[in-house]
């Protein structure tokens, strides 16, 4: 039986060149096979009669199933011809599948993992490549699996310049549940692959049902192919670093269990678990065999535990134990399960254990026993009563190899205790063994239990970077310096965090973060600029006495705010700019605090781009007309005024000031008529009472209109066409324009956009933008958007609406219907109900101000 365990790493050479614009890889095997293959199934999505998706290109009609056949192929050939992988494909004709066929094939051939190769569709504007993966319900190791081949195969997937969508999970929407209880995937090919204990991945390559990423990516069989070659890539990338993930299957368990043999000789199984093919196998793993039931013909416990009076010495009653020996070493041993044998040819006495060879006694570090039943390498050359056998392999070749001979001694343990073993013998495992034997034992040292390197080399040309430096943090931190320098050689590993370690902004010890240092010490900032080992060599010589903080410090400390003599503390954070813009963040890094203000000051001001919480330049510009008068255009004259004036003088800045005067109203009961409670409120739906002209004029006074929209939007071209769209679409659906409109100014900050949604969503309303962990909604055009905004707007006025359009706001139906039918009553603090649009303080209140500065517009 093939073990997954003992899979020899397989080394990949990749090259890559360009051809006609399109990325081909060629992945060349070295002359090492894998002895035992990475065995994939390769699952070409649709087939026959079931085309999948399509989508038309230049006329042309394109289908899903034919796409992803050559994809697959592709696929599989450039895996095969690195040597380390068994591929196996579900289908390789046009011919139809079932999703059953394809998981049950894919256990079949005890595959490591299902690979379902599909093109994705949804709307014409939908871009990118995303990978289905398992949830973490039964075997959470095949979600982490399932995950990291999926970002392998998309960091090679956007190569091609696709976009990389990521790596999601689906539950099940039906509440199906695995065998455990847990809650199933949602996808049959996830699910199937998961019941079968093995990763089962869905990769959506692109999108079919757009014409723009058809054409680029998918209209050719060169396109095609090279998206089989990306996914390869991807693929080997992960399995050259990894084993597959191992979990116990019925193949592990071939000798001692059949499905078939086992469902019908037990009636009980058959009625409780039906055809749940996994479930009969949990079943077995859990109960059968300790109940002692017989699930193949050719192993019966009762016999194989009458047979051998060894077992029955080692095992008694543990009825399990006998299977799992049978496993591992009766078949192999010869041993006879499936009928009784006579006495006479049983065992009568227990196995010699032998421990001297040559005339050394190695039993301080070898017992025969231990050494076969711990070493299944050992196990196919020699039986277990070989004892002469056995003792030779392990001292001409075991002890080199580092294998466990005894309970009682760990070579690895031993090395990594002591540190002059380490200087005496470095990498000569067998030394470390014969030194035990010969003095280690009398001096009664530690053999087993050590993980972490003890008494590792700190000191290098007379410097003791002990304050910054761990080797067993270190070593374990990056796997790049484990792989090129072993777990061992601890001089090496201190050579390379000297020479290359604090240049890169390495972390070698868990107190000390070079990165936290930096961030924290505008002085170091001064000093040391991007020079990264001065950081570390400042905290060894200065920095450890002055007991400065090492670690926990994300956001810099004492940065740069005056230039040229003025101070913009007022309307700056370099955190907060920083942050909020990545465009900077990729021009200046995460340190450079003076080009950062240097940005801001000469451009920042200027593009209206906000730095500071405290400081939004279209709150501060639509609040003040005596500065409208004033500055006009000149964006960066408002926030000069502010840091010389505006602050001192107490003016608002970083929002829209609140009516005067608030009045919470009260909803009417029976002897209080509507009319008395609401009469002076401001209602959402019926005729407009400002006019578009009225509306433009009010923008227009407060911000400029955004150029976005006019190269962006085939439709809106200036803010008349703006306000004429709010126009057209709220008198549609019977709402004041005027209330909508006065509610985008105040949601966008008059479309300047500064809080989460963005300006290319087309969303003025702040529409899903209540739960941080996920995306706002998005639009397609600004009459979309608007549409929705009114849609939504008209859900909280009118009690049992009917819409003029067809339904595009994703949250209509969690409106309560009727719950604000005044612009009042829209702030869930001052709505009678308790419910609203928003949570905010005097929300409804503040956009009846706005609907009034529009109103009083001449």
């Amino acid at each position: 039986m093939e073990s997954k365990i003992d899979r020899k790493k397989h080394l990949i050479k990749m090259s890559s060149f360009m051809l006609s614009g399109m990325l081909i890889l060629t992945l060349q095997a070295t002359d090492v096979k894998a002895a035992n293959p990475v065995v994939l199934v390769i699952d070409p999505g649709h087939g026959g009669n079931d085309s999948g998706a399509i989508g038309t290109y230049n006329g042309k009609s394109y289908y899903e199933k034919n796409m992803t056949l050559s994809i697959a192929k592709e696929l599989k050939t450039k895996l095969e011809a690195t040597g380390r992988y068994k591929i196996y494909m579900t289908r390789e004709t046009d011919t139809y599948k079932s999703l059953t066929y394809r998981t049950d094939y894919a256990r079949e051939k005890n595959a490591d993992a299902l690979i379902s190769v599909h093109i994705n569709s949804a709307g014409s504007s939908a871009t990118g490549a995303e990978v289905e993966i398992p949830n973490t319900s039964l075997y959470p190791q095949l979600h982490t699996e399932g995950e990291n081949i999926a970002n392998s195969i998309l960091k090679e997937i956007s190569s091609l310049g696709i976009k990389k969508r990521g790596a999601f999970t689906r539950n099940s929407a039906n509440g199906t549940k695995y065998s455990d209880g847990s809650i199933a995937d949602y996808y049959a090919i996830v699910r199937g692959a998961k019941s079968n204990a093995m990763t089962g991945i869905i990769v959506e390559h692109a999108f079919i049902s757009n014409p723009t990423e058809l054409g680029k990516y998918l209209s050719t069989e060169a396109k095609l192919k090279a998206l089989g070659r990306a996914d390869a890539k991807g693929i080997n990338n992960y399995y050259s670093t990894h084993e597959p993930v191992s979990i116990v299957r019925e193949s592990d368990y071939a000798l001692v269990y059949d499905y078939n043999y086992y469902i019908n000789k037990y009636s009980d199984l058959k009625k409780a678990y039906g055809t749940n093919r996994n479930a009969v196998f949990n079943h077995f793993l859990k109960y059968g065999m300790n109940e002692g039931r017989q699930a193949i013909a050719s192993f019966n416990v009762s016999y194989y535990k009458q047979n051998y009076a060894d077992l029955q010495k080692a095992y008694g009653n543990d009825t399990k134990a006998y299977y799992n020996h049978y496993i591992k070493y009766g078949y192999n041993e010869g041993r006879v399960a499936d009928k009784l044998i006579s006495s006479t040819t049983q065992p009568t006495s227990s196995v010699q254990n032998v421990t001297t060879y040559k005339g050394i006694n190695y039993s301080a570090v070898y017992n025969q026993d231990y050494y076969y039943k711990n070493n299944p390498s050992i196990q196919s050359q020699f039986k277990a009563t070989d004892g002469a056998g056995l003792i030779k392999n392990f001292v001409e070749s075991g002890m080199a190899k580092g294998l466990r001979g005894s309970a009682n001694f760990d070579v690895n343990s031993y090395r990594l205790e002591y540190p002059d073993l380490r200087a005496a013998y470095g990498d000569n495992l067998k030394n470390y063994y014969m030194h035990y034997i010969r003095y280690g034992a009398k001096e009664k040292r530690k053999t087993t239990g050590t993980t972490q390197m003890v008494g590792y080399v700190t000191k290098l040309d007379g410097v003791d970077y002990s304050s910054v430096y761990d080797f067993n943090y270190y070593i374990n931190k990056y796997s790049d310096l484990k792989n090129a320098y072993g777990a061992y050689n601890d001089q090496a590993v201190l050579n390379h965090f000297v020479k290359y370690g604090m240049n890169e902004g390495r972390q070698a010890k868990s107190t000390f973060d070079v990165n936290s240092y930096r961030l924290q010490y505008p002085d170091l900032r001064a000093a040391y600029g991007n020079d990264l080992k001065n950081y570390y060599m400042h905290y060894i010589h200065y920095g450890v006495k002055e007991g400065r903080k090492t670690t926990g410090t994300t956001q810099m400390v004492g940065y740069v705010t005056k230039l040229n003599g003025i101070d913009y503390s007022a309307v700056y954070d370099f955190n907060f700019y920083i942050n909020k813009y990545s465009d900077l963040k990729k021009a200046y890094g995460t340190y450079n605090d003076q080009a950062v203000l240097n940005h801001f000051v000469k451009y920042g001001m200027k593009e209206s781009r906000q730095a500071s919480s405290q400081f939004i330049l279209s709150y501060y510009r639509a609040n003040y007309e005596d500065l409208r008068k004033a500055y006009g255009n000149n964006n960066a004259a408002y926030y000069l005024h502010y840091i010389k004036y505006g602050k001192n003088e107490g003016r608002i800045a970083n929002r829209l000031p609140q009516p005067n005067t608030i009045t919470r109203p009260t909803a009417p009961n029976n002897s209080q008529s509507s009319q008395n409670t609401t009469s002076q409120l401001y209602e959402i739906s019926g005729a407009p009472k400002a006019t578009e002209a009225q509306m433009v004029k009010y923008y227009s006074s407060k911000a400029n209109f955004p150029t976005y929209y006019s190269s962006h939007d085939s439709e809106v071209k200036t803010i008349n066409d703006f306000v004429h769209v709010y126009y057209q679409e709220a008198t549609a659906e019977g709402i004041r324009p005027e209330v909508a409109f006065a509610q985008m100014c105040n949601e966008t900050g008059f479309l300047t956009y500064t809080g989460k949604v963005k300006i290319e969503q087309y969303n003025f309303a702040g529409l899903g933008s209540v739960d941080a962990s996920k995306p706002s909604n998005t639009f397609k055009s600004v009459r979309e958007g608007i549409r929705a905004h009114i849609q939504h707007l008209k859900a909280y006025a009118i009690k049992n609406p009917t819409l003029k359009y067809p339904l595009v706001d994703a949250r209509y139906q969690y409106v309560t219907k009727g719950s604000a039918q005044y612009v009042e009553w829209l702030g869930s603090q001052e709505n009678p109900n308790g419910v609203g649009w928003a949570t905010d303080k005097n929300y409804g209140n503040i956009l009846r101000k706005i609907i009034n500065d529009i109103l009083a517009v001449k």
